[in-house]
């Protein structure tokens, strides 16, 4: 019975070895992750159970409750308490535990087998071992405890020297002294109090060593501390295996000692640090040097003087953010401490649902452990796939509108980049300074935890936003909610009054400043159009900025804006339009002036001198546009504003494509006669529409919102692919072609694509037709005739009932049966409308939209009380079709972006890190493998046979544990260095072996046993429930 027990021991602990292996694999992945979790829990399970129904070497039955029922109740306890933010501290505690467990079971061990009577090389092996256990154990514990203190602030963060590098020679000879007190312990096998004397001596260097290793290395590099004890508390419980002959606690700690070594690797990798620098306190010694010595990426000098900041309010942020296009967030630990992650992932929302594209990224240093903004992000519903790391990040930066830094310091340092003197000298940063506009989140402009002064907060594109960062970006949030607010009260002005012309006294002439420049309001006399150029509401504001404004009586008539609400904002009326033209120096329309009226030609109405803004569409209204320049009149083209974050509040087009796309969308859905949302009634079960969208621009996006919103299942095509991520984050599918090439010009929009890419495009829509029942393409080329997309096989291939909406009929349609202002039936029933008024149909929402373009662009060309269209402006200029008597269409061709007033210096090239290309084999790969050939062959005389099939295990755990470590996403570093701080806890098989029953609980090995057994308990409960925890954060 004995036997086969012990082969069920031994095949358990096989088992309990695979499974902490899988635990560790399932890291790899978010999805597996949870699942890894449980075979962990599972594995330590087996391992408990193993060892406690193994009665020849476990006797202490009440003893182990006594010592697992609290141990588990306070690891449990602390772990569903800990807040996220204090992650760091309670990884370096559980650390500390293991290590302590460690140190006790060693000395326990020591105690419990007692005298021996004489030398062999197996005990020799076996004193090795202890003393090493020992040794590693309490370099572990305090090294842990010191690290704690230091996260929690208990401890300065700054690093303690003693005599400079000679505290190099101090590690060094207290090490020499504990290999010494070996070498002693083991020539003396039948001393057993001068034995136990050297082993508690060789305990108390060591926690001398580990407190001073982990004392002298500076706070920039704590990340790499915390995962290097983490391998510390992994080799010494296997050096606690290799003592007891315990297979499982060998596998696992090397399984958690190349965990830890490989990520404090890859930290070092990140920090462009020396590994064994790091660990023999090499860094964070030197005093940093002062910044304003410091020059590249921007850095000031010392002749520059006092430097200040530019500090933004949070209506600033808000305001920047809904200009801009491309926004870039990086979160550091103040974010984590202020606990405002939760605000930061409301306004990503936020911006997202504004169809912006929004992003994280994450240093591999940034907080206080690997991933532990992962952690943070994923807790406050941030999806992962926005989340990336600093690689991926660092080469869009550049075009970046807008980057936000939340609460970090040192990791967008350019002094890492700059100043070799610094302790973060090559370090790689987040180049958040490359961005268009930096925002910086800090409570106060002190250092970060490197205690190095950070020149970014002084470049000309920094902005700073002072202030705790939950309470500062909840105010940016109320901002933003604001925007929200004013874009709904624009859409309800067609209905209420606005507070501008309702609940105020009411404004008199003579309470306005003088009139500079009278602006004309004719009433439209395009067929179908029912908006006007600028609203009752826009006029007042327009009249307090010193606009005086004559409308044609009857202008906002059909935008539910009568002549009455234009008296109120004194505005004069006129009955006959050729009044308007004869006082007004601007003249302010939505389409262009009409040639062809029997009653008269609007372009014949104009004079020398004027300006027209409206719509114009210079390329295929040359004659008009000739015509007019004839004239002396000058032309701004509402259609030709360009796309740069400074233009974007006078983007009509993209204004008005909003709208388009939403009525595309409610038309659709009359015609197709059906619920869009999926039904299950009595009568039976009815499925969803299908929509499929081709084109996302403004447009588009504004389908796919509103189709997602009334039920439908939405598909989406586009030849950007930038604009992926906008079509999933308003609900829809993005359906790829089958071809590798992209269509965006340097402006966002789409250009002429390759044959190839049409033949590809082809063949997506005759599979996409049969299995949609709406399609609405929305596909335009700025200039020229819209692509023909939908062709007359593909509406064949359509069920009966199934529509097509085109809203590229107004240049030519993208369906090959449009009729450009018809909507007709196809012989196999399908509704194609082609109707080119879908915004002049919202009209009062569309005028109040417009007018607000205008109102800026009229704000642009206000020069401190003159109407001036300044040219040089690069706005105005692309807007200009012709001005003094001069066609300035087709526009210059603009840049990609507009550069900063001040061109930021680039850092040095010798300063920037780089990695090497791959090498071969190298002298020193050479010398290593000697020296591990010669290790092995002396232990062919030196060591007994069990220690080699212990050995062979050791070795083969570190190889599997280095493959799979490597294979776990960053984002998971921090439950990765949790789970495994779970599984080290096998060092409870040691203590369990040291217990006995309650009769013998005061010997001193027993007590050794019990607390060691206590401390691993709290461990794993700790580790595996935090784990847990973090993992259930994890979302799509």
């Amino acid at each position: 019975m004995g036997a086969s027990f012990q082969n069920v021991t031994g095949i358990s602990y096989v088992a309990v070895s695979i499974l902490f292996i899988l635990s560790l694999a399932g890291l790899a992945s978010q999805k597996k992750a949870k699942g890894g979790n449980v075979l962990g829990m599972v594995g330590m399970s087996i391992a408990l159970g193993a060892t406690f129904l193994d009665g020849e070497h476990f006797s202490g039955y009440g003893t182990f409750w006594l010592c697992v029922i609290p141990g588990g109740s306070v690891g449990f306890y602390v772990a569903s308490r800990v807040a996220m933010t204090s992650m760091p501290e309670l990884v370096a505690c559980l650390h500390s535990f293991v290590g302590l467990a460690a140190v006790f079971v060693g000395v326990a061990n020591y105690l419990r087998e007692g005298p021996l009577e004489a030398f062999s090389s197996t005990q020799a092996v076996q004193d090795v071992e202890t003393f090493l256990g020992v040794f590693i154990g309490a370099i572990t514990f305090t090294g842990s405890i010191v690290a704690f203190g230091k996260l929690a602030g208990h401890i300065r963060s700054a690093p303690l020297i003693l005599g400079g590098w000679f505290r190099h020679v101090i590690n060094a000879g207290s090490c020499g002294g504990c290999a010494l007190m070996m070498v002693a312990y083991m020539m003396m096998p039948t001393a057993f109090h001068a034995r136990l004397w050297l082993l508690l001596l060789n305990a108390g260097v060591a926690f001398f060593v580990g407190w001073h290793l982990i004392m002298a290395i500076g706070g920039a590099d704590m990340p790499v501390v915390i995962s290097m004890l983490n391998s510390y508390s992994g080799w010494a419980t296997a050096a606690s295996g290799f003592m007891l002959n315990n297979d499982a606690m060998i596998v696992t700690g090397a399984l958690v000692g190349s965990s830890g070594a490989i990520l404090s690797y890859i930290m070092c990798e990140a920090m462009n640090r020396h590994f064994v620098s790091v660990i023999l306190g090499g860094f964070g010694g030197e005093t940093a040097a002062p910044v304003a010595a410091s020059k590249g990426a921007g850095g000031a000098t010392a002749s520059e003087g006092p430097r200040e900041v530019t500090a933004w309010t949070a209506k600033d942020v808000s305001d920047a953010l809904v200009a801009a296009k491309d926004i870039v967030i990086v979160p550091g630990y103040g974010l984590a401490v202020a606990r405002g992650q939760h605000a930061v992932a409301s306004i990503t929302e936020m911006l997202r649902k504004m169809g912006k594209r929004v992003r994280f990224a994450i240093h591999p240093v940034a907080g206080r452990l690997p991933g532990h903004m992962n952690v943070l992000l994923a807790k406050a519903n941030v999806p992962y796939d926005i989340v990336l790391e600093m690689d991926e990040i660092n080469p869009d930066l550049p075009e970046t509108d807008v980057a936000i830094v939340v609460g970090a310091n040192d990791i967008v340092n350019p002094v890492a980049l700059t100043d070799p003197t610094s302790p973060i000298a090559g370090m790689p940063i987040i180049e958040t300074f490359k961005a268009k506009t930096c925002i910086v989140n800090k409570r106060t402009m002190a250092s970060g935890y490197a205690g190095v002064d950070n020149p970014l907060f002084y470049y000309e594109n920094t902005r700073m936003l002072f202030g705790d960062s939950k309470k500062a970006f909840e105010e940016v949030l109320g901002e933003l909610s604001k925007h929200k607010v004013e874009v709904r009260e624009v859409a309800a002005a067609a209905t209420e009054k606005t507070a501008l012309m309702a609940g105020q006294a009411e404004v008199r002439a003579e309470d306005l400043p003088q009139v500079f420049c009278v602006l004309g309001i004719p009433k439209e006399v395009t067929k179908d159009e029912r908006m006007v150029s600028i609203t009752p509401q826009t006029a007042l504001a327009l009249r307090k900025k010193g606009f005086g404004i004559v409308v044609q009586s009857g202008a906002g008539a059909l935008s539910a804006a009568p002549d009455s609400e234009y008296e109120k904002a004194l505005c004069h009326i006129v009955p006959d339009v050729r009044d308007v033209y004869k006082n007004a120096q601007v003249i302010c329309k939505v389409q262009p002036p009409d040639r062809t009226l029997p009653e008269g030609a609007e372009a014949s109405l104009f004079r020398s001198g004027q300006t027209l803004i409206s719509f114009f569409y210079p390329a295929k209204n040359s004659a008009l546009l000739a015509e007019l320049n004839k004239k002396g009149v000058t032309v701004l083209a509402m259609d030709m504003v360009p796309r740069i974050t400074r233009a974007q509040k006078l983007d009509a087009l993209s204004s008005l494509s909003n709208l388009a796309g939403y009525r595309a969308v409610i038309e659709a859905s009359h015609a197709f006669g059906r619920v869009f949302t999926g039904q299950i009634t009595a009568a039976g079960k009815m499925p969803p529409a299908t929509v499929f969208i081709i084109g996302c621009g403004v447009a588009g996006l504004a389908a796919i919102g509103t189709a997602k919103n009334l039920g439908a299942v939405v598909r989406a095509f586009d030849t950007r692919r930038s604009v992926k991520d906008q079509i999933v984050s308003m609900g829809g599918e993005f359906v790829p072609v089958d071809i590798d090439e992209d269509a965006e010009d340097a402006n966002g929009y789409a250009k002429p694509i390759s044959a190839a890419f049409i033949e590809a495009e082809m063949r997506l829509f005759e599979r996409m037709c049969p299995q949609s029942d709406i399609v609405i393409t929305t596909a335009a080329i700025p200039g020229r005739r819209a692509p023909i997309l939908i062709k007359e096989n593909m509406v064949r291939s359509m069920r009966p009932g199934s529509v097509v909406v085109d809203l590229a009929a107004g240049t030519g349609g993208n369906c090959e049966l449009t009729r450009p202002g018809e909507s007709i039936k196809s012989p196999n029933d399908v509704t194609i409308i082609g109707e080119t008024d879908f915004v002049s149909r919202m009209g009062p929402q569309a005028s109040q939209l417009y007018s607000q373009n205008m109102l800026n662009l009229l704000d642009m060309l206000n020069d401190h009380g003159k109407f001036v269209v300044n040219t040089k402006e690069q706005v105005v200029e692309q807007m200009t079709c012709c001005k003094d008597g001069t066609v300035t269409y087709p526009p210059p061709k603009m840049a990609v972006s507009a550069a900063p007033a001040k061109k930021k210096p680039e850092p040095p090239k010798a300063a920037v890190h780089e990695k090497k290309g791959e090498e071969g084999y190298t002298r020193r790969t050479y010398v290593y493998l000697g020296s591990l050939l010669a290790f092995l062959v002396s232990m062919i005389f030196f060591v007994p046979n069990t220690f080699i099939t212990h050995f062979m295990d050791f070795v083969l755990a570190i190889i599997v544990g280095y493959h799979v470590i490597w294979s776990v996403t960053p984002a998971l570093h921090t439950p990765l260095m949790s789970v495994t701080n779970a599984i080290s806890g096998i060092i409870v098989v040691g203590g369990m072996l040291c217990l006995t029953p309650f009769a013998q609980l005061m010997t001193p090995y027993a007590l050794l046993g019990a607390c060691a057994t206590t401390l691993a308990t709290i461990n794993i409960c700790g580790g595996f429930f935090v784990t847990y925890r973090m993992l259930l954060m994890f979302h799509d």
